[in-house]
């Protein structure tokens, strides 16, 4: 008998509870990761800081840290580490809805694991995302 497999969608994650993990769904797949490590919120600070300064000086976009929703489609929301996206019609975005493309997500390369109703097709490493087509890579 084949074996069933969930399609998640943006609207799934209301219904997930409030419990440190962080809960993405990436073309219908549900992905769940743990709290970060004291080190790896250094790292994301330190990337943060450095990304800002830039983006500052040349004034293309602003640079943010999770947790951020970016919802792409029904099917495609995700919470980078640390992002920057461009301006809005030449000013900065007032809400995360505005924003359509990303210039600079950056995930920690840490291991996501798929949610216990997903296929277990492998393990999942997310790390970045594709500037020109939006995809996770």
């Amino acid at each position: 008998m084949p074996t069933l497999k969930r399609r998640w969608t943006v609207a799934d994650l209301e219904d997930l509870p409030e419990d440190g993990n962080r809960y993405e769904i990436i073309d219908g797949e549900l992905f769940v990761t743990p709290a970060p490590s004291f080190r790896h919120q250094a790292a994301v600070g330190e990337l943060h800081r450095v990304l800002s300064d830039y983006l500052t000086r040349e004034r293309v976009g602003y640079a943010f840290v999770a947790p951020a929703d970016i919802v792409f489609s029904e099917k495609r929301a995700v919470q980078p580490d640390v992002f920057a996206v461009p301006l809005v019609n030449g000013r900065r975005p007032e809400h995360f809805d505005e924003v359509k493309r990303l210039l600079l997500p950056q995930r920690r390369c840490r291991r996501a694991r798929r949610a216990p109703t997903a296929s277990p097709s492998g393990p999942s490493f997310v790390t970045r995302m594709s500037r020109s087509t939006g995809s996770w890579i």
